[in-house]
């Protein structure tokens, strides 16, 4: 038995069973909202039946709207089952309030009233928002473990990186022999973006395969054919990096706008996408900002102590600064090139 509850749990794993398994997951967690939810109804219902066993139920003739709240126990059962679960009838199928109304007044059917409408559409509705919440909070809390979990196993990320890694030479070798074939019928050169890579072995390791890898250059062209491929799509879904960052994937990586990457600019970069966007990233992109803005002011300063050596007025400095900054930005090789200018217009 022990076996088989165990060969059932591995069953459970597939991802078939995925909603099976949330639904579980929020059924479980959503139990302790639950056991206060019934806790909260049982005061107001306490509270009435308390108030009915008084009244109704101690007066010397209940009638047949008084019979069932001549005892705290059974008065409680009544609110309950006419509160709750909406059977506010007498063991004949006859409604109570109606007769209590006859036999008492028409008091307490407005009770009733203002009774149901505050537990229906005040109660249960506070209870079945929270209930809903905590219910799907802790349904997807499984999933968020799961997926941190796999954002920090190195084992997931070095054989999805390896994948990723024959996936591409392979797509580049058919890259090269479709442009060889192109150029033996044109009778020309390839194109200029496709470069010759040594022959391979019929069956190369990671390793050969690895140092191939490295001399690939990846152009816009060649990670857009990557990006529409299933199997690369599916490999960077595996590493939780949404559909959404693979739109953009070259404009996001090539970051000094070379026009091109390599096979380590990649693999850094796809492990960098990977999960949702974290406050440390963005906190970090703000230090960095502070860092090259505190770099150039300080680079500034020295080219201003040197133009005043020069002979150059403030006034010139400030006129090249603030022409520097209106055509690409206040960048340190931007204002070096605009201060040279101004150094060899004020030499002798």
């Amino acid at each position: 038995r022990l076996v088989r509850i165990t060969r059932l749990i591995q069953v459970l794993r597939f991802q078939i069973f995925g909603d099976l398994l949330m639904m579980v997951q929020g059924t479980l967690g959503g139990f302790r909202t639950l056991m206060w939810c019934a806790v909260l109804i049982s005061f107001p219902v306490y509270a009435m039946a308390l108030f009915l066993r008084e009244t109704i139920g101690a007066s010397e003739l209940p009638g047949d709207g008084g019979t069932h709240f001549t005892s705290v126990a059974e008065a409680s059962f009544t609110v309950f089952r006419c509160f709750v679960g909406n059977d506010c009838t007498n063991s004949d199928g006859r409604p109570l309030f109606v007769f209590a109304a006859q036999d008492h007044g028409w008091s307490y059917p407005l009770l009733y009233v203002f009774g149901t409408i505050f537990m229906t559409f005040g109660l249960f509705n506070v209870i079945t928002a929270i209930y809903v919440e905590n219910t799907v909070a802790a349904a997807k809390y499984n999933l968020i473990y799961q997926k941190r979990q796999r954002i920090h196993d190195q084992a997931i990320l070095a054989d999805r990186s390896a994948s990723l890694v024959r996936l591409v030479f392979r797509l580049w070798n058919e890259r090269q022999e479709r442009a060889a074939a192109a150029a033996e019928s044109s009778g020309g050169a390839p194109e200029g973006e496709v470069h010759a890579i040594d022959s391979m072995p019929a069956d190369p390791t990671m390793e050969e395969i690895f140092a191939k890898a490295r001399l690939i250059q990846f152009t816009p062209s060649f990670i857009e054919e990557l990006r529409n491929h299933p199997r690369f799509q599916q490999l960077l879904r595996d590493l939780d990096v949404s559909d959404e960052d693979q739109l953009d994937l070259f404009e996001t990586l090539d970051v000094d706008g070379g026009g091109s990457i390599d096979l380590e600019e990649l693999i850094v970069g796809i492990s960098k996408l990977r999960g949702e966007a974290r406050k440390a990233d963005i906190v970090a992109v703000g230090l960095v900002m502070r860092n090259v803005q505190s770099a150039i002011a300080n680079f500034e300063k020295r080219i201003l102590a040197v133009l005043a050596t020069k002979g150059v007025r403030s006034s010139q400095a400030r006129e090249i600064r603030e022409s520097s900054c209106e055509s690409v930005g206040p960048t340190p090789t931007n204002l070096s090139s605009r201060y040279a200018q101004a150094l060899s217009l004020s030499s002798p």
